[in-house]
């Protein structure tokens, strides 16, 4: 989210000609700690389906099925018992299967807490992997995820797709390799035309992109454009951070990173380095989410990378 990711980058006090610094391996503990105070909104989308949202991580969506609840991503573990509190008041059913779009801590920690309850969670393999070991999130973070413990981590894996079938819903999961990660996972709702993007798609501008642990903005663009491609005018998108969209809010999301593809693109047609790249990129005020200089610098080099 911008907002938790912008306190990041401000807190770390890094810049990109600090990309050297020590890895801070204890920044998401105390982080942890200041998470208790934080709002939890609860926002019914239609009868069976809720997002929990909040300023400190990744949207929840919540399915009501006949025999228990299913949840897409976990936040926090520390808000666990306040996110239970509110599945309480949702149903009395208990939660019967987690789901994780990927693997950063803002929406998988919460693992800890249903986790330790046998909840069966189902993701890709390379989340799975990438949870069980230690995790260094570069630029512009520079901080330590630590590998998370045994009761945490994904029970279930898949490949490319797994199918789930529940009270007459089917519940379509699919891997977009190197998007926003290596092991992004959207989640289709099928009969409620409801997906969840994961951070594939915010709403808060320009996006974080996980270069270093298989993340591709071109690629993650293409995913975009195949979620336009399926989707009609009905159809209704849970973005990793923000707000219930339409396709038309996908679309913005899809022009706003073209626009910055393009430029990116033509001053390197025109032999441009990065840092003159730089200096001529424009985008409309507001957009800018975990910043421009961090978007141009990674477009420029996937540019180059998929040039060769």
């Amino acid at each position: 989210m911008k907002n938790l990711k912008t306190i990041l980058f401000l807190s770390l006090g890094l810049s990109f000609g600090q990309l050297t610094a020590q890895v801070d391996s204890t920044f998401l503990d105390a982080m942890k700690e200041q998470l208790a105070g934080v709002e939890l909104v609860l926002t019914m989308v239609e009868k069976d389906f809720f997002i929990i949202s909040s300023e400190s991580g990744g949207n929840i969506l919540v399915f009501v099925g006949n025999d228990g609840l299913t949840l897409v991503d976990t936040q926090w573990g520390v808000l666990g018992p306040r996110i239970s509190e509110i599945l309480e008041h949702i149903s009395e059913k208990p939660v019967i299967r987690v789901i994780n779009t990927h693997y950063h801590f803002d929406h998988v920690d919460g693992n800890i807490f249903f986790g330790q309850d046998g909840v069966p969670i189902i993701a890709h393999h390379n989340i799975q992997k990438r949870m069980a070991a230690d995790q260094v999130l570069t630029p512009p973070f520079l901080i330590l995820q630590s590998a998370y413990p045994r009761e945490s981590l994904p029970t279930v894996t898949f490949g490319h797709s797994m199918t789930l079938y529940d009270s007459g819903e089917v519940i379509e999961l699919f891997h977009f390799p190197n998007a926003h990660t290596d092991g992004d996972v959207v989640v289709h709702f099928k009969n409620a035309d409801l997906y969840h993007c994961g951070d594939i798609f915010v709403t808060y501008g320009l996006p974080y992109v996980d270069e270093d642990n298989g993340g591709d903005i071109f690629v993650l663009m293409e995913a975009i454009e195949h979620l336009i491609s399926v989707s009609g005018p009905e159809t209704r998108f849970v973005p990793g951070h923000g707000p219930l969209c339409t396709v038309e809010d996908l679309k913005d999301y899809r022009d706003l990173l073209v626009s910055v593809r393009d430029q990116v693109t033509s001053c390197i047609r025109e032999g441009l380095d990065m840092d003159d790249t730089l200096s001529r990129i424009k985008v409309d005020a507001g957009k800018e989410g975990i910043g421009l200089e961090l978007t141009v610098r990674h477009m420029y080099r996937m540019a180059q990378k998929h040039d060769k």
